[in-house]
């Protein structure tokens, strides 16, 4: 979701792929082929499972990136095992990771300004159906003040929320959430 689309981005149109891993240890190879296959700019990992202090952290990220890509992460920030958050993208663009302006205990979050114009945020909230409403509580805080700083925010992630289930209260307020922040979806498809 995007809150504004600027003539920039409409003209020159990012490409962007969000995937959730479940660990990035095993399959360097299958994310290289797919970034080189799919001309990506930004590859967004939930549950990335990596961590700089694993022993092999510098050989994975180094094996994870094709020539001019680079890598970025924040992982999980408690020592339980899964959850982090990881871009890889284009060495073209200047990527700075922003601290986050709200900690959750009810979501990872990974922020990343691109070239002073575009700011990813990246969500990933744990399965099940415990803490929805506090979950939506942080997320609509989180957003606040993102957005006083920033007007071209794309959220992207897992939120483990079934959005196809339009009669749910939790879908339709997080809908309703996104769309009082002025985001519109802007998913062109399906792998």
């Amino acid at each position: 979701m995007t809150a504004t689309m600027t003539d920039e981005m409409l003209v020159n149109p990012l490409e962007m792929f969000q995937l959730l891993t479940q660990s990035l240890r095993n399959k360097v190879c299958d994310f290289n082929d797919l970034i080189i296959d799919r001309e990506l700019d930004f590859l967004i990992v939930s549950e990335s499972w990596l961590k700089p202090s694993d022993p092999d952290y510098i050989f994975r990220v180094n094996s994870l990136c094709p020539p001019n890509y680079k890598y970025v992460d924040v992982p999980r920030p408690t020592k339980k095992s899964g959850g982090g958050l990881a871009i890889v993208y284009r060495d073209q663009f200047s990527v700075k990771l922003l601290p986050a302006p709200r900690k959750s205990l009810l979501f990872e979050s990974m922020c990343v300004q691109v070239d002073s114009k575009l700011v990813i945020l990246a969500i990933y909230r744990v399965p099940g159906k415990s803490n929805l409403n506090g979950f939506l509580r942080d997320l609509d805080d989180y957003l606040s003040q993102l957005m006083t700083q920033y007007t071209n925010v794309i959220v992207c992630g897992d939120l483990n929320i079934h959005f196809e289930n339009r009669n749910d209260q939790i879908v339709n307020s997080l809908l309703s959430m996104m769309n009082d922040f002025g985001f519109e979806d802007c998913i062109q498809g399906q792998p």
